[in-house]
């Protein structure tokens, strides 16, 4: 964009009915947390931005009993997501692309306070 001509804007969100937290991208296909399509317990959703009709597809499904608290992008294609589980938060690493779970933190008791990465990096710091 060269800051003198119109940007154009395409429309992916229609209405405000739900919520959507940004999460992060693969090149033009953004994912978000959101709770559309009747998913109480939240999902991550992503949406091709380039395609000429956006198309919302599912990468991680709500969970009938856990909710998706919040996800995080690491290591440029991998999703950090944290479940609250029995009152407690549970810790996973899903592929972006595929939505398949990649590994599930053991041991892990209470509650996560705080959570830092980088998109590009591979590693995280929780407390």
């Amino acid at each position: 964009w060269d800051g003198v001509s119109t940007l154009a804007f395409k429309h992916i969100i229609q209405d405000f009915n739900d919520h959507y937290s940004y999460v992060g991208n693969l090149g033009p296909r953004l994912m978000f947390r959101t709770n559309r399509d009747g998913a109480l317990n939240y999902k991550v959703c992503a949406v091709d931005i380039s395609a000429a009709t956006p198309v919302w597809v599912d990468v991680i499904p709500a969970h009938a009993k856990d909710v998706l608290d919040w996800a995080a992008m690491i290591a440029k294609d991998k999703l950090v997501v944290c479940w609250l589980r029995d009152i407690q938060h549970a810790l996973e690493v899903y592929d972006a692309s595929s939505g398949k779970l990649l590994h599930a933190f053991e041991g892990l008791q209470g509650t996560i306070q705080s959570f830092k990465c980088k998109a590009e990096e591979s590693w995280f710091f929780l407390k």
